[in-house]
This record gives C-alpha cells, structure tokens and sequence, in this order.
C-alpha cells in the first residue's frame, strides 16, 4: 500500500472512518447519499466553511509521493482513471470560486537517487 508520510495510505478512511473510493478504485468515489455520512461531504464541509470565512484552498487532488516511485500507479498508468477521478473532482467542485487546483505535491525521486 502506497503511503504519503503527512496523510498516511493514499486510500486511507479519515478521521470518521471514511474511505474516499470504493475498494480503493480512484474511477468509484465512496458516496452515499446524505449528509455528513461520507468522506466527500467532509471536504465539502471544509471547503463551504473556508468559501464562509473568505479564504482560498489549494487542493492537490493527490499527493506527487503518494504515486509510489515508478508509473505503475492507476492514477499514473491509466490515463482513464485519472480523468475520472479529475472529473469527479472537477464536477463536485466546479462552483467553488475559491479553490485553487494544485498539481504535485512534495515527490523526493527514486530512493537510489537521494541522499540520506
């Protein structure tokens, strides 16, 4: 399992206990209808609560090391999943004159490459 060292796995439930993706798949967010009953409507919260407070939000749809260190990622390797997971995410959110989209996230480079 992929970890992000800030966030924990890249697929990891949040603090309620929800995962965000249905068996893990980035194409199937976990929505249920309803509110306050699903990872997504936690981020809506929090994004509704900075819109009310007059703050922007920089949004990285997923974390750079959290891909893992080669292209075998869903989100790297299939190009169909990644549009996917960026339409969901396009779609939900596209009223949302405060957020700014950040592609990246910290990524340190194959291990071979670093110095300890």
């Amino acid at each position: 399992m992929l970890t992000n060292p800030a966030r924990g796995p890249i697929d990891a439930p949040n603090l309620y206990g929800h995962a965000p993706f249905i068996d893990g798949d980035f194409t199937r967010p976990l929505v249920r209808p309803g509110p306050d009953n699903d990872y997504w409507d936690y981020a809506d919260y929090l994004i509704r609560r900075a819109r009310e407070h007059g703050l922007y939000m920089a949004i990285v749809a997923v974390w750079g090391n959290s891909l893992g260190e080669d292209d075998s990622h869903p989100l790297v390797a299939e190009p169909e999943t990644a549009y996917a997971y960026g339409w969901f995410l396009g779609d939900r959110y596209r009223d949302e004159p405060h957020i700014i989209w950040l592609l990246g996230g910290d990524t340190f480079g194959p291990r071979r490459d670093r110095r300890t």
